[in-house]
């Protein structure tokens, strides 16, 4: 169940029903016209927001996922990447409500399954973290939007506290020292 509210007055101005489960991840697309919503029910639920106020409605629900739906983002043209506890990140044409592309860790890899995602300013990476101090990063090949992963890196102490993307799309590890 997602709430819209009015900042000015906080009060709600529609409830959207769809998911069976907790909302675990909300991302608006580009244009602002639509909202995803991703869920522990493992689905994703695409909202029609355009007309805005309280005329929102449930446009498509997305399905592939086998675990819960951690994390959303969008690529500047529209694509929607999603994570999972099902160690996959999925990309899905919105305009299509379909499927494009889905990579998934070998089970040699350790990882649990990821938690958050990031898209690089350029749209050609995403970065993945996991609960057990896994971080990827994915390679999305032009307009096949296939995807791959090109880096990992796990973390076995506390002074790493983030991965980032700079504005030229390197991949960094930023030391902090507490």
């Amino acid at each position: 169940m997602l709430f819209r509210s009015q900042l000015s007055t906080g009060r709600s101005i529609k409830t959207l029903k769809g998911h069976t489960s907790r909302v675990l991840s909300l991302i608006f697309s580009p244009d602002g016209k639509t909202l995803a919503s991703g869920s522990a029910d493992t689905t994703i639920q695409l909202w029609n927001m355009a007309s805005g106020g309280s005329s929102a409605s449930l446009r498509a629900t997305l399905r592939g996922h086998n675990a819960e739906v951690t994390s959303l983002a969008f690529f500047r043209d529209g694509v929607l990447a999603s994570t999972s506890f099902d160690r996959s990140v999925r990309l899905w044409n919105v305009n299509a409500c379909s499927p494009i592309s889905i990579g998934v860790l070998p089970s040699s890899w350790s990882c649990l399954g990821f938690h958050s995602l990031a898209v690089s300013p350029d749209g050609t990476k995403l970065a993945t973290g996991s609960d057990d101090s896994y971080y990827m990063v994915w390679w999305k090949r032009g307009s096949s939007n296939a995807i791959q992963v090109v880096g990992s890196l796990s973390l076995n102490g506390d002074d790493t506290k983030g991965l980032s993307f700079s504005l030229r799309s390197e991949e960094h590890t930023s030391e902090l020292q507490s």
